[in-house]
């Protein structure tokens, strides 16, 4: 539409060609001419480049319905059902190679079947936020190169700046699990590497934050979570994975890089056959499992530097927490890993280690060959637990620590109703004495069959820890084949039947007591059993103090020189106390008794005769 001083000119008056106007009659020098261009479209078809957005708020900049739609992409834009019977892997994998630098949505109740495992651009800069809805685990393939292991959910292979969050994951019977030709654990949900299978020389897998799961119906025999390699800087934030999968999350090392070494690192040249990749700076928190009685480490520590799990909880798990590190003839070593305020209960019947609540490993033997490992994959460790709460059902120990040369620090956590709280001691591949390596502050014993079973390990250090209430017959701490370990200010109290605190029997030496205490709740008869058995060369530094025994008037200090067990009638003792030891302190023969008010010829009485409270003698 031609107006010219705004009298709209008819059509036969001017001609149009491409952007020039010509008029038939020259108009007057000096007037307007206004031209109008109108486009008629279809009713439905109008473009959203055509129609304007403009955001709310001061400074905001006008753009198109378009450009503001194209801000994320939607699993729809590409086809997806989401009616949990339509397969929607190519829909799914194609929206998110177009969202790079962008977030792709699900939508919130649909359920997206997938026959393949989804990848990751390695250009990556991606969010996938699935809205809550759930995807249908219905993998089919396998990796050759892995042990024919099936294939996971995802793999974050290779790429960066990966988040992906909200979804729940759901298995079909029909999903691809067959373990009869692989020679490993498979992972059934994602799989976080930084090198392929048969080349590490591709670029490290970094930044990558994974959250808000929910996961029933694993498959039995699984991983849901791996780690592998060369990844950095992980998040995996608000798991709850219900039922039988053996492990949650597993970091591990990656496969030996390429064989000339001394191009990467020339001090990797002589430790070819022991070098793997591994995952650096991970952060685990509110990863949960509920209801899992097969698994052999939930929590699973392989090798990895600088990993932090935070306010974990294993509900009914067995194996919650498992750390491991010196096998399948590789360089797997780990560092810096630490378990903050995490629970975990084991309902396990047996004390195989792997399914105790919690386990730490260094092997000094490889299972797969068994051959020897490299010295150094027993040293120079560090795991530590902050207040954290071990329990079983009395029926399972609670700290299964076997192995290592570096460090595992217990502060302010909780043994419960365990049936051996702490339980250390040798395997098949583990063959030497751990030194100097379990330190314990601050922690409570209560409720357990057996708090404390120490063998083959030397320079243990318990530092204000309480032990109370022992639910069996066993002596609370007991000690065989250990030496140079160490109780200092702990507290003895609740023991619950005629016996030791404490025993330290075989050819344990050098252990230390400072300033303990130990009370009895009142009902032990036989004061001369309720104390502390020492086995030779074990000593205090005379600070020990006890009371409420029985009988209440005779406050006990004493030290047991023995290595047999109580009530087998060859324990001696020395012990202190007011008033004539006959006929009230029950001994044996060789026992020694100092009286605090007693005179010349009445201070140091020794037991020559008879086996119960009477044959005590002056000297």
């Amino acid at each position: 539409q031609v107006y010219i001083d705004g009298v709209y000119q008819q059509k036969d008056g001017y001609s149009v060609s491409g952007a020039v106007l010509t008029f038939s009659v020259a108009p007057l020098n000096l007037t307007t001419i206004e031209v109008m261009v109108v486009a008629i479209l279809p009713i439905g078809s109008t473009s959203s480049d055509l129609v304007s957005y403009t955001p709310s708020g001061t400074g905001a900049v006008v753009t198109t319905v378009q450009a503001k739609l194209r801000e994320s992409v939607s699993v729809k834009d590409f086809g997806a059902v989401g009616d949990g019977v339509t397969d929607d892997t190519v829909a799914i994998q194609a929206a998110i190679n177009a969202s790079i630098g962008k977030t792709m949505l699900g939508v919130y109740g649909e359920t997206y079947k997938l026959s393949s495992m989804l990848t990751f651009p390695s250009q990556g800069n991606i969010t996938v936020d699935f809205n809550g809805a759930t995807l249908l685990d219905n993998v089919q393939g396998q990796w050759p190169q892995r042990g024919n292991a099936p294939f996971s959910v995802m793999l974050i292979l290779n790429t960066q700046n990966i988040t992906i969050r909200n979804f729940n994951y759901d298995c079909a019977a029909t999903r691809y699990t067959d373990v009869a030709q692989a020679t490993e654990i498979i992972t059934v949900g994602f799989t976080a590497t930084g090198q392929t299978f048969t080349d590490s020389n591709n670029p490290q897998t970094r930044n990558i934050h994974i959250s808000n799961v929910y996961a029933e119906n694993c498959p039995i025999n699984t991983i849901f979570v791996s780690v592998l390699g060369n990844a950095l800087n992980l998040k995996f934030e608000n798991f709850d994975i219900i039922g039988d999968c053996n492990v949650g999350i597993n970091f591990e090392y990656g496969l030996r890089p390429d064989p000339d070494y001394s191009l990467l690192n020339p001090n990797w040249a002589n430790i070819e056959p022991y070098y793997g990749l591994h995952p650096y700076n991970a952060i685990v928190t509110g990863f949960n499992g509920y209801n899992n009685t097969t698994g052999n480490g939930f929590l699973r520590v392989a090798s990895t530097y600088n990993v932090q799990f935070n306010n974990c909880y294993g509900y009914n798990v067995d194996g919650f927490i498992y750390v491991y590190f010196g096998d399948r003839g590789i360089y797997r070593i780990l560092q810096n890993v630490e378990f903050n305020n995490c629970s975990a209960f084991c309902s396990a019947t047996n004390t195989s280690y792997i399914q105790s609540a919690v386990t730490v490993v260094a092997q000094e033997i490889d299972p797969a060959t068994g051959g020897p490992l490299p010295a150094f994959t027993k040293y120079d460790y560090k795991i530590t637990f902050n207040q954290c709460e071990i329990q079983t059902n009395n029926s399972s120990w609670g700290l299964r620590f076997i192995g290592m040369q570096g460090a595992c620090v217990l502060n302010s956590c909780i043994f419960r109703s365990c049936s051996v709280g702490l339980r250390t001691g040798l395997s098949a591949n583990v063959t030497y004495t751990s030194q100097n390596s379990l330190i314990l502050n601050n922690c409570t014993f209560m409720d357990n069959d057996q708090d404390v079973y120490l063998a083959s390990i030397n320079g243990v250090v318990f530092d204000s820890c309480k032990f109370k209430d022992q639910t069996g017959t066993q002596i609370p701490i007991y000690g065989v084949e250990a030496d140079y370990c160490r109780f200092t200010n702990c507290y003895f109290t609740g023991l619950g039947a005629d016996r030791s605190y404490i025993e330290f029997a075989g050819t344990s030496q050098f252990n230390h007591f400072y300033g303990c205490r130990f009370e009895s709740p009142g009902t032990a008869s036989n004061v001369s059993l309720a104390s502390i058995a020492y086995g030779s060369a074990n000593f205090s530094d005379g600070t020990l103090y006890s009371s409420g025994f029985s009988p209440s008037s005779f406050p006990v200090d004493r030290l047991l020189f023995s290595v047999s067990a109580l009530g087998a009638g060859t324990n001696t003792f020395w012990t202190v106390g007011s008033g004539s030891p006959e006929s009230v302190v029950i001994a044996n023969i060789g026992s020694m008794y100092t009286r605090t008010d007693g005179g010349s010829g009445t201070t140091l009485y020794v037991k020559e005769t008879g086996s119960g409270n009477t044959g005590w003698v002056t000297k």
